[in-house]
């Protein structure tokens, strides 16, 4: 594969020409002696001062705090959870760009930089904590390689995966690169690909995931030294999470969430973590969530009750927008009337909402969704006038017989 030249990247130059003149700035601050004249733009290589790449300058302070890209920004791959790309991570992104001589160099060479970082949880969920910090998960750890990447002009987005290994999950990153997506994974620093010879093409998370499905051989490559690198890399993640693949406000993800008539009617908020993941909320946030529930123990002929507590709306709202509609469909069973199709929080909270439905058979599958404006899927995520919008810190869910 023709390796990607930074150089002809449009952003790449402009960051190239900002980080000669600002890395003098940053070094002259903390004391290492930079001359602080503006170098031209031959002079990129000249700045014999730079630090091992394993200990890149971070900025701390105001001038690292201001966002260089917008959290609102679609082409920010954080915007989907409301987060800037700062100067911070773009002062690192320059660093870690130096002296590389192909994209693919430059991505080793910020997940080596990621290896450094202790697994844990940072103060917020920002890569600025994250390298501040030098501590994080896999959300974390993927979210700062994208933002180092979308710095030099190149796309990314996140991709999670539920429910396994049991009670967990994990999620990783595909970069767009000459309009191929490839995937990424930080936290193991692994890249997948068809062939197993230096530098074969990454491969895209649907191109790995179809090869696990079809017995076709998938090749990992890399690898650090954290645990786990065969059960959060391996084929199973790829085969048995539920749901997995590429998350934001319009793609939504059914989420499988099961209740027992007798042996767990009810689950509530306190409850749900890692085992009952994605019934914290309903709707489009960073990650939208449909839910899918198996109601269970149940017998075929009686009438059932179905219901969650609703706490608060969240999202991108405007004034006035207070109505969340929902649309619900049953399998094992009927409704006795028409379910609710809306929930209203005009008042700041919303009443609880429940069905009436017979059962056919011992377990109803049961789908709450509403349509969306941008495919023919149904899913609990539609607000009206509005997409980005969910119905947070539902307080309980319980299914009961009538």
């Amino acid at each position: 594969m023709t390796p990607y030249d930074f150089r002809r990247n449009p952003r790449f130059q402009q960051t190239r020409r900002r980080f000669a003149f600002g890395l003098g700035v940053a070094l002259a601050a903390v004391g290492l002696g930079a001359c602080g004249r503006t170098p031209t733009r031959g002079a990129w290589s000249s700045y014999r001062h730079l630090p091992p790449i394993d200990e890149p300058v971070v900025l701390s302070g105001d001038a690292g705090d201001r966002p260089i890209i917008a959290a609102v920004d679609p082409t920010n791959p954080l915007h989907i959870f409301r987060v800037p790309v700062t100067r911070r991570i773009e002062f690192l992104a320059e660093q870690l760009a130096h002296g590389t001589a192909s994209i693919f160099e430059f991505f080793e060479r910020s997940m080596t930089y990621i290896d450094g970082f202790k697994v844990g949880f940072a103060s917020d969920a920002t890569p600025d904590a994250t390298v501040l910090e030098r501590v994080g998960a896999c959300g974390t750890f993927s979210g700062t390689l994208l933002a180092l990447c979308r710095c030099h002009g190149i796309e990314g987005r996140y991709i999670n995966f539920h429910n396994y290994p049991e009670n967990n999950g994990h999620t990783v990153c595909e970069l767009l690169i000459a309009g191929q997506w490839m995937l990424f994974d930080p936290t193991t620093h692994i890249y997948y690909s068809a062939k197993s010879i230096p530098g074969a093409q990454p491969l895209a998370y649907e191109g790995v995931r179809d090869r696990y499905l079809a017995g076709a051989p998938v090749y990992r490559n890399g690898g650090n030294t954290r645990s786990g690198r065969d059960l959060y890399s391996g084929a199973d993640i790829f085969l048995k999470a539920d749901p997995q693949g590429v998350i934001g406000p319009s793609r939504a993800l059914r989420f499988p969430l099961k209740l027992h008539l007798t042996e767990r009617p009810v689950v509530t908020r306190p409850e749900f973590g890692t085992t009952f993941q994605g019934a914290v909320y309903i709707g489009a946030a960073g990650t939208n969530h449909e839910h899918r529930w198996d109601l269970q123990g149940l017998v075929p002929g009686n009438r059932y009750r179905f219901g969650f507590k609703p706490k608060w709306l969240g999202g991108d709202l405007s004034i006035g927008d207070s109505t969340f509609r929902i649309i619900t469909t049953i399998e094992g069973g009927s409704f006795m009337r028409q379910p609710p199709s809306t929930l209203d929080f005009s008042t700041g909270t919303a009443e609880s909402w429940s069905t009436e439905f017979e059962a056919t058979c011992t377990s109803i599958g049961q789908r709450e969704g509403s349509k969306s404006q941008d495919s023919n899927l149904f899913f609990f995520a539609f607000i009206t006038r509005f997409r980005n919008g969910f119905v947070r810190q539902i307080r309980y869910l319980q299914v009961r017989a009538l």
